[in-house]
């Protein structure tokens, strides 16, 4: 009975590495351009996130800061850059005053991502009109 057995497992584990070199490198593949994704992907969070808090100082400053009081005619502005980097990233902000009353254009600069926030502030609300990125 052990005679007619002999050499079977030979053939099965060929089969199983057969199949573990096909599928094997595809996985890894697949896995690693998910790794390099997820990096891109971080990268650009954490840009958008400066940008993102660009806005929300300059948002923070026209409405309890008193930076609203500063730029009264049509067109008055400020530039500055925050003190402290966000996710190592240095922000630039400039805020206009538009022809619209109370209305006031944000723009907050940060790693190549440039975001534009429209929004009308007075003393009981501060209100974002529009947002996008470019």
């Amino acid at each position: 009975m052990m005679k007619s057995e002999k050499g079977q497992a030979l053939p099965l584990v060929l089969i199983a590495i057969a199949i573990g070199a096909l599928v094997i490198p595809s996985f890894l593949s697949h896995t690693g351009a998910s790794l390099i994704g997820s990096k891109i992907y971080a990268q650009e969070i954490n840009v958008q996130y400066a940008a993102d808090s660009g806005a929300e100082h300059a948002l923070w400053n026209l409405k309890y800061g008193g930076l609203s009081d500063t730029l009264i005619a049509v067109g008055d502005n400020v530039s500055y850059q925050l003190d402290e980097s966000v996710n190592g990233l240095p922000v630039i902000v400039n805020v206009v005053k538009t022809a619209e009353p109370d209305v006031f254009g944000i723009t907050s600069s940060s790693g190549g991502r440039v975001l534009n926030v429209s929004v009308s502030v007075n003393t009981t609300a501060a209100n974002i009109l529009s947002w996008y990125i470019e």
